[in-house]
C-alpha cells in the first residue's frame, strides 16, 4: 500500500518516472490488488501512452477476477465496478485517438 500511496502523490506532482517506479512495486508486491493496476493505469494515460494503459486496465480486470475466485464474495460487485471503469477508459481511449 506505501508504494501505491507514493505513486499516488508522486502523480499528483507531475514526477511521472517516480510514480511509475512506485506503481510498478506496488503491482510486483502484490499483483492481487485491482487498485494498483488501475492507478499506474490512469498514471500512464497522463503521458498518453495508450499501449500501457491498457496493459493496466487488463491487469486490473484480471486482478478483480482474482479477487472474486479466491472467495471474496463480499467484496466482488465492488470489483466488478473497478472490471467496468477499466472497459469505459479503454473505450474513451480509443474514442480520443480516433478523433
Amino acid at each position: 500500500m506505501y508504494y501505491n500511496n507514493r505513486g499516488l502523490a508522486f502523480l499528483r506532482m507531475e514526477k511521472n518516472e517516480l510514480c511509475f517506479q512506485d506503481f510498478d512495486m506496488a503491482t510486483k508486491l502484490n499483483s492481487h490488488d485491482p487498485n494498483y493496476f488501475f492507478n499506474r493505469g490512469n498514471a500512464y494515460l497522463t503521458v498518453k501512452n495508450v499501449e500501457q494503459v491498457y496493459e493496466c486496465m487488463y491487469a486490473c480486470m484480471y486482478a478483480c477476477m482474482y479477487v472474486c475466485m479466491d472467495g471474496w464474495m463480499d467484496v466482488c460487485m465492488h470489483v466488478w465496478m473497478y472490471v467496468c471503469v477499466c472497459v469505459c477508459v479503454c473505450v474513451c481511449v480509443c474514442i480520443a485517438l480516433s478523433t
